[in-house]
């Protein structure tokens, strides 16, 4: 099962610390208040994880024909099995954070890179196995552009997503003070919502697919029309072949995710407020509502971008 449970708990405690006052105020207590969200986010892992264990094992039984690999009506063994997954879940967590701890820092997106890269070498070993290593030069070579033109391809993305993260905007400012201008500029993160919006849209977009699989399982007894839909649910939104509908569903999803993640994380109205109170202000643009709805619209084309 991985991270993702903790991941997706990490999401919710980032959206109700915008909605629930209390939470937001923890947040602004800085290293201590981080501490807390840090062990609310532990805590709300466990139901998350155990929940998810349970759709897993449906998820494993729906890809066998016959028999299922898991008795689901045996409970004693259907919580034992969902206890073990969740403890995986709970082990790795606490790995990522023994990973923050001695310094390294980004513990959790480190496992999870592990885990992307522990499938690379198999594949270029398969890879470099197909080539006819005693045969002409020219046979080599083309055997191998393949395996050259994707890691070009990849170093090229790699290089791309590292200028998009770490990119950003500079808003001029001029701040007023002992009588003459002093100029610094606010930076505005060309991608603010990270990889949030993606992990939103693909949880949405496969739910239907999860649902389905759990009513086409569990189909004798249902009416006609369920099984239908719930059929149809599979059809459309089978992530693993992927229908022209899926796609366009996810895609809106990740730009609608993108648009609000970003409204209720970047608070242009506190920000020009902030500037206003140190004196500053944008060249061209009145302090205050002006200066809010600017940095509104320069962030919602970044964004867009």
């Amino acid at each position: 099962m991985g991270l993702s449970p903790y991941i997706n708990a990490s999401i919710i405690l980032q959206l109700l610390s915008v909605v629930v006052p209390k939470l937001e105020e923890i947040k602004k207590e800085g290293a201590q208040g981080q501490k807390k969200i840090n062990m609310y986010t532990r805590w709300l892992t466990i139901p998350l994880a155990f929940v998810q264990a349970y759709g897993m094992i449906i998820l494993l039984n729906s890809l066998v024909q016959g028999a299922s690999i898991v008795d689901t009506s045996n409970w004693a063994s259907l919580l034992s099995m969902m206890t073990i997954i969740t403890a995986g879940t709970i082990l790795l967590m606490w790995l990522g954070e023994q990973i923050n701890e001695v310094g390294i820092g980004n513990g959790i997106s480190m496992i999870i890179f592990a885990g992307i890269l522990s499938d690379v070498p198999g594949r270029i070993a398969t890879q470099l196995a197909n080539v006819a290593w005693a045969g002409p030069v020219k046979d080599i070579v083309i055997a191998l552009l393949p395996f050259i033109i994707l890691l070009v391809l990849t170093l090229s993305v790699i290089y791309i997503i590292i200028k998009f993260t770490e990119g950003y905007r500079r808003i001029p400012l001029v701040y007023t003070r002992t009588g003459r201008d002093e100029r610094s500029y606010f930076p505005i993160r060309i991608n603010q919502a990270g990889m949030i919006p993606i992990i939103f849209a693909m949880s949405l977009v496969t739910f239907p697919y999860i649902l389905g699989q759990a009513l086409v399982i569990r189909g004798a007894g249902l009416p006609e029309f369920v099984k239908s839909a719930a059929q149809l649910l599979v059809n459309l939104f089978n992530p693993n072949t992927p229908t022209w509908s899926f796609v366009a569903i996810f895609i809106v999803l990740v730009l609608g995710f993108s648009f609000f993640y970003l409204s209720i994380t970047f608070d242009t109205k506190e920000v020009s407020e902030s500037i206003q109170k140190r004196g500053g202000y944008i060249p061209g643009i009145r302090p205050g509502r002006q200066t809010a709805e600017y940095l509104r619209t320069v962030s919602n084309h970044l964004n867009f971008f």
